[in-house]
């Protein structure tokens, strides 16, 4: 199942901030939302070893100025 990263991040804005739970349940959304933008933007290398989080953050360091400027190119605006 695909993940919306925007769901994540509205998750994460509708906590209310009082209390450390909601701020933990906040920052954890917002984590999540962050990460699965970055894998819609650039799969996970299927090649590294260890789990999704692991192959996403290995392909980052071995490609990370491609990433970077697809990261560029799509916040330009159109």
């Amino acid at each position: 199942m695909a993940m919306d990263h925007i769901e994540f991040l509205d998750f994460a804005k509708s906590l209310p901030d009082q209390g450390e739970i909601n701020l933990r349940n906040s920052i954890s959304r917002a984590f999540y939302a962050a990460f699965h933008a970055c894998n819609s933007m650039y799969r996970a290398s299927s090649t590294e070893e260890g789990g999704m989080h692991e192959k996403l953050i290995q392909s980052l360091k071995i490609g990370e100025s491609l990433f970077l400027r697809k990261l560029l190119w799509a916040s330009l605006p159109n």
